[in-house]
């Protein structure tokens, strides 16, 4: 419904939310309560998902041979499996400790 509405108005800079919810409220009718919070949603979800492209406070249909957007950075690099730091780490030797400082001595209070 979103893009037969888009290809419908045709207008060059892309439509706004409020033209494509009159455009599906007169086509269609009968629309639930929650129209305007499905259609919010869903154009959210289609942006997100690189269908359309969101320009000044409009949408538009995207193009189909555009690269797809990148995340920032530089990707991480791919673990060698067989690599000596992959295996599991030797558990340390001696005792183990609690957490967080030591008690007092009760001993060493004494002589105070």
């Amino acid at each position: 419904m979103i893009f037969a509405a888009i290809d419908a108005l045709k207008e060059k800079e892309g439509s706004n939310k409020s033209f494509i919810s009159q455009y599906i409220e007169s086509t269609y009718g009968d629309l639930p309560a929650g129209h305007a919070n499905l259609l919010s949603d869903n154009l959210n979800k289609m942006k997100e998902a690189g269908e359309l492209a969101m320009v000044k406070n409009n949408y538009l249909r995207s193009d189909p041979s555009a690269l797809p957007k990148q995340g920032r950075g530089r990707p991480p690099k791919a673990k060698d499996p067989s690599s000596p730091e992959a295996a599991t780490p030797a558990a340390p030797a001696g005792p183990t400790r609690g957490r967080g400082r030591p008690r007092k001595d009760p001993q060493c209070a004494v002589g105070r």
